[in-house]
């Protein structure tokens, strides 16, 4: 097989990997007024729905949170191959334990089950770590893009596949949708054993432990600013993404069907997005330029969200929202990814990654306690739009990208 052909295969199969593995964490959105709630009304019963479903919300990411930057730090140690079969293995067993649980009316069993999926459900940053090894400079960021695709599809997938297989004529009520998951999880483990080839072999041991690389990056001063403004974006997306189904759901009386189709539409607006108007803007702007604009896009969305629209208004704001994080992401991360070597990438998409994490569980957290205020969850949207807007325009944060501080790569090894 010629190398450009062996790249594209491994890509590819990355893309698969993690379309599927995504499934894992939208899966649960639509269910959450089923899955647990007040007596009669949910598989178990509960005496605060709102704050379980809160903390259902936010186990998944505070536990990946803990997990990822270590996959992603061994896989620069160990190799990816076997850090992503550890994930998609972590991931099913994870999926097995949830269908159990709801099988059960088990509360304990639902909470661990979301919890190991969490910890090692890595294999977002694996892949991105898996790009950055075969990707050409100039191929990078468009190559990032398609892996955002392909967890926006499993984003997609997951609400689509808990709202629709949930019909009283099929077997095993709420928790096939978590059984379907978690075939796909070990069928996809096994495909990577035999199929997927290492992409990156350590020509050196990496002695710094995963706290102290941090520490040490973030003495780069154009690091900071772009890592805090990574994060703020994805509280920002996971408040709005989240917030649909805690807060309009309830709002305009939508069924789970229907939330599972609205989730959907984000996912499909940010997927074209990713795949169509962002190759047509890196032909005319730089990531850096394309990175602000996203941003602002973002911050004005949640603007225009607080002038008082109706249902209809409010999808055509998500989707201009959408649109608008999935570029903002992928150009964000490519900056992020330009500013190491390449021995620090798996820990960097770890890094990434736990942000990403402590991100959504804080926002499902705040969910929580939110409820169905619609106007105290616009204003805190708004509010860190505008702060990751700042964040990331500060006066170091326009800084140039890999060719300002050549030595930050290389000191992190020693």
């Amino acid at each position: 097989m010629s190398a450009p052909k062996a790249t594209r295969w491994v890509f590819i199969s990355l893309l698969t990997i993690l379309a599927i593995d995504a499934i894992s964490f939208g899966l649960v959105l639509p269910l959450l007024p089923e899955l647990v709630g007040p007596q009669g009304e949910a598989a178990i019963v509960v005496k605060h729905p709102a704050l379980m479903q809160g903390l259902m919300l936010t186990i998944f990411p505070l536990m990946s949170m803990l997990g990822t930057a270590c996959l992603g730090y061994l896989s620069d140690k160990w190799g990816r191959k076997r850090m992503l079969v550890l994930s998609l293995f972590g991931s099913c067993v994870g999926l097995g334990l949830t269908s159990i649980a709801v099988m059960m009316h088990s509360l304990g069993l639902l909470l661990l089950g979301r919890a190991l999926s969490g910890a090692l459900g890595a294999s977002q940053p694996l892949a991105q770590a898996t790009v950055t090894d075969i990707a050409l400079p100039e191929q990078k960021a468009l190559m990032l893009a398609w892996v955002a695709v392909a967890m926006t599809v499993g984003m997609l997938a997951g609400p689509l596949i808990g709202g629709l297989l949930v019909k009283p004529w099929l077997p095993l009520g709420l928790a096939l949708p978590f059984v379907v998951s978690a075939i796909l999880a070990l069928f996809n483990a096994c495909m990577l054993v035999y199929v997927f080839p290492e992409t990156y072999h350590p020509s050196r041991t990496i002695t710094r432990i995963p706290w102290r690389h941090f520490a040490y990056a973030l003495g780069a001063k154009p690091v900071l600013p772009k890592l805090l403004a990574f994060t703020l974006l994805e509280f920002t997306w996971s408040w709005y993404f989240q917030g649909i189904a805690v807060v309009l759901a309830p709002l305009y009386h939508w069924s789970s069907a229907h939330t599972a189709w609205v989730l959907a539409g984000l996912g499909v607006a940010m997927s074209v997005g990713l795949s169509c108007l962002f190759p047509l803007w890196l032909k005319r702007a730089s990531v850096r330029q394309i990175s602000v604009m996203s941003l602002m896009v973002v911050s004005l969305a949640w603007f225009w969200s607080l002038m008082g629209q109706g249902w209809i208004g409010s999808l055509f704001t998500a989707g201009f929202m959408s649109v608008g994080v999935g570029i903002a992401y992928t150009a964000v991360l490519t900056q992020l990814s330009d500013l190491m070597g390449r021995h620090q990438q798996g820990w960097l998409m770890g890094v990434a990654a736990s942000l990403l994490a402590v991100a959504w569980a804080l926002s499902g957290l705040g969910l929580g306690f939110v409820g169905q205020q619609r106007g105290l969850w616009l204003g805190v949207g708004l509010v860190s739009g505008l702060l990751m807007l700042m964040a990331y325009v500060a006066r170091f944060g326009w800084s140039p990208q890999a060719s300002s501080i050549p030595g930050v790569a290389a000191d992190l090894n020693k």
